[in-house]
């Protein structure tokens, strides 16, 4: 009988302590990432927004201008994230790189009908854009997993997404040289493919804001 009541009582004590969800360093960073990756969202939205009038002539150097301000003030985020990740700031500088030979082809060499030198950093911006994007997406993989493990996966699925329409954009190129009227659908098929991955990277950084607001707001513990 005796040991019936202790076995009640001991059932009957309530449980004080929660389940740990977080750890330290992720509490810690919530502040931080959830402020800035809202801002970056939303910059990325201004910014896909601008490349929509890319093709009227008339707003080209509005549209140059424009995007260029959102990549800088992207890259100056990923400056403050430099702590949390290495790979943020490598990505950052590289991204200022990016910035500033695109800067050279839109407003400098683009309008002179420089059409070799354009072709040239062409290459050389999509070389570092895709480094840049490596240190980034792999940065996120594993700063955003540690608030949101499906999350941080999600970005090493973009990156494969990435490389696809990287490829995709090469093989349009080859194609048209060989039969142009297929390389110009192979072309528009790449286009598309491009714009549902730049969609999809607007979802997951969409989702990784949410993942570290529900950090900052209080409804995860410290471990």
């Amino acid at each position: 009988m005796d040991e019936m009541n202790r076995m009640e009582s001991m059932t009957a004590e309530p449980i004080t302590e929660e389940t740990p969800r977080y750890s330290e360093a992720v509490v810690r960073r919530a502040p931080l990432m959830a402020k800035w990756l809202w801002v970056m969202f939303w910059v990325n939205i201004a910014s896909n927004i601008i490349g929509l009038f890319e093709f009227a002539p008339s707003l080209a150097k509005f549209v140059g201008v424009g995007t260029l301000m959102a990549a800088l003030v992207v890259c100056m985020i990923y400056f403050l994230f430099r702590k949390e990740d290495k790979r943020y700031q490598t990505g950052a500088i590289l991204g200022l790189i990016t910035v500033v030979l695109n800067g050279l082809e839109t407003l400098v060499l683009a309008p002179n009908g420089a059409d070799g030198w354009v072709t040239f950093l062409n290459i050389i911006a999509a070389i570092v854009g895709l480094l840049m994007t490596y240190n980034l997406y792999y940065a996120h993989h594993q700063i955003v997993g540690e608030a949101d493990r499906q999350v941080g996966e999600r970005w090493l699925k973009l990156w494969k997404w990435k490389i696809y329409a990287v490829a995709a954009l090469i093989g349009s190129i080859v194609v048209a040289l060989i039969i142009p009227v297929l390389g110009v659908l192979v072309a528009l098929a790449a286009a598309v493919f491009a714009l549902v991955v730049s969609v999809y990277e607007l979802v997951i950084l969409y989702r990784s804001a949410k993942a570290y607001r529900a950090v900052a707001e209080g409804e995860g513990n410290a471990a």
